[in-house]
């Protein structure tokens, strides 16, 4: 699974809102404390190449994306 972090909950809330949009699956969930972020909250999806293909078409930022395992 991979998971995105972003600066503010409010990014989290406009890409969620994209992702729905776009029928890709996902979770929001509180940022593992072995990978930083800003706002605590992150996504966590299998779907890594669309959900950076539909923020970046929709001008969503996002701080990084992880390779994570649970």
């Amino acid at each position: 699974m991979t998971v995105f972090t972003f600066k503010n909950t409010r990014d989290v809330i406009n890409a969620e809102k994209c992702l729905i949009a776009s029928g890709i699956s996902f979770t929001i969930i509180p940022v593992p404390r072995s990978i930083s972020s800003e706002c605590g909250m992150g996504i966590e999806s299998g779907f890594e190449s669309q959900i950076e293909n539909c923020l970046s078409e929709n001008k969503i930022s996002f701080n990084k994306h992880y390779d994570y395992k649970k």
